[in-house]
């Protein structure tokens, strides 16, 4: 019998994942809490306004397992299957990437400079950003998102009946906007490629490396560039006049990012920043004149 499976009450279970978590994690106490609350539901909760209460054995089974896959490394988003992205709960593994806080702000910009109507979500991933999207919008537009991987969609599938959006956010798989066939002219194209260099990746955090899909972090077959290259040429075709295509990229290329865009003959190109102050988002109208 392990030490998890001896403990009787919440505050015992508590200094067990501290203990295993201890060097492990940046915040042990704060895991442990974290753990024990998404294990316990409700009853998780109790930890803190009263932690002489009893464990049920098949909480602190999960605990157990959840804590030491942690203490392996393993991201807290993939240990319990959920993270938050925008004041919502959407489902992941390891078959996404866990959205980050810096795609936020490629949420705020879609809302301010997409026209309402038919909006795209490539490389949707776990499909938290489409989804976010059609909650977020004052009046509601038809979203599609679109990803290569089956895998990606399937998640993504799941998200969507978790938020009950399936009347309204339509999954579709490709590769970029190849082969896009029945579907209305855009009005507004959002995506966030992945950007992280080759170089870049063996600089990442370890547990990023090892648990997250490099497919969604490093380009294949070509640089970040290139794939950003051939989306824009490609929504040109699709996008109506006026119709804005909205880009999260890597530190230090926006500005390329810009130049791209303006290159293909978008106009009112704008670098958004996020929280750190780094240009996160580039938007562009399409403009055939």
């Amino acid at each position: 019998m392990t030490e998890m499976e001896t403990a009787a009450t919440y505050a015992e279970l508590l200094e067990s994942v501290r203990r295993r978590l201890r060097g492990r994690v940046e915040s042990p106490a704060k895991e442990a809490e974290r753990l024990i609350a998404e294990a316990g539901g409700p009853a998780g909760h109790q930890i803190l306004v009263r932690p002489a209460q009893p464990v049920d054995r098949d909480v602190a089974a999960l605990v157990e397992a959840w804590s030491q896959r942690r203490a392996e490394g393993v991201p807290f988003a993939y240990v319990v299957g959920l993270c938050e992205f925008y004041g919502r709960r959407f489902e992941v593994g390891p078959e996404v990437l866990i959205p980050r806080m810096e795609t936020e702000v490629l949420i705020e910009v879609s809302l301010r400079r997409c026209p309402l109507g038919a909006w795209l979500d490539v490389g949707a991933g776990s499909g938290a950003v489409a989804l976010t999207l059609a909650m977020e919008q004052e009046s509601p537009s038809t979203l599609f998102a679109s990803d290569v991987s089956a895998a990606a969609l399937r998640v993504a599938r799941r998200n969507v009946a978790r938020h009950d959006l399936g009347e309204r956010v339509h999954l579709i798989r490709t590769d970029l906007l190849s082969g896009l066939t029945g579907l209305p002219r855009l009005t507004g194209i959002v995506a966030n490629l992945p950007y992280v260099s080759e170089e870049e990746w063996w600089r990442l955090e370890e547990g990023v490396r090892k648990h997250e899909p490099r497919s969604a972090l490093v380009p294949g077959g070509g640089t970040a560039r290139d794939l950003r290259r051939r989306l824009i040429n490609q929504a040109r075709a699709v996008l109506v006049e006026d119709g804005c295509i909205a880009l999260e990229v890597g530190a230090g290329q926006a500005g390329e990012a810009r130049a791209d865009l303006l290159e293909a003959r978008f106009c009112d190109v704008t670098i958004d920043v996020d929280l750190s102050g780094v240009g996160r988002i580039v938007s562009g109208r399409w403009n055939r004149r």
